[in-house]
């Protein structure tokens, strides 16, 4: 899930490129289908390192890695890195939709408009009847709704990357937005 801090990526300059606090930054989670509950969750730049200091929480947080199915959107980022942290010890697909940008278009066809996905089966055997990414859509767009900074298009966002990490606790524990005081 998107969201930035302090401004977005394409409007950082100078010194503000090389910091990785600064700009857009990306929520990663992991859902388990069955119970709803969020084994873990990373805030940080959408890039490899984020991808495995992510993959390696979850995997610290199992009891065992054996018999997992992962579901990840196509972000390309993916394959190496849960190969690299899980080895061949679980199976993993990627659920791929076509975008809107004329490349991806001409690739897919001009009437997709989202209706179709692609699934690319990476590791192990996934499971067919289950391949799918919309329990965490689902979990995305509750966020969304109660949380100003991780909405699109929104004045809510964090001028400092600490304010979106306290944000995602407060909503892992069910806590309100801290309203401000002042202005009438």
């Amino acid at each position: 899930m998107w969201t930035f801090v302090a401004k977005k990526e394409r409007q950082l300059r100078g010194r503000e490129t090389t910091d990785p606090r600064l700009g857009d930054q990306y929520l990663f989670i992991a859902l388990d289908p069955r119970t709803k509950l969020i084994a873990a969750h990373e805030v940080g730049k959408r890039d490899y390192p984020t991808t495995e200091r992510f993959l390696r929480k979850l995997r610290d947080r199992l009891a065992s890695p054996f018999e997992l199915q992962f579901y990840t959107d196509g972000f390309l980022k993916y394959p190496a890195a849960i190969t690299r942290v899980f080895a061949d010890l679980i199976d993993h697909a990627q659920v791929i939709a076509p975008k809107r940008d004329p490349d991806e278009m001409r690739e897919y066809g001009e009437g997709l408009k989202g209706k179709k996905l692609r699934i690319v089966k990476w590791l192990g055997l996934p499971d067919d009847e289950k391949i799918g990414t919309s329990y965490v859509e689902r979990a995305n767009g509750t966020v969304r709704q109660q949380m100003r900074r991780f909405t699109r298009k929104t004045q809510g966002f964090s001028k400092k990357h600490r304010g979106t990490r306290r944000s995602r606790v407060r909503a892992r524990r069910g806590w309100p937005e801290p309203r401000c005081a002042g202005r009438g």
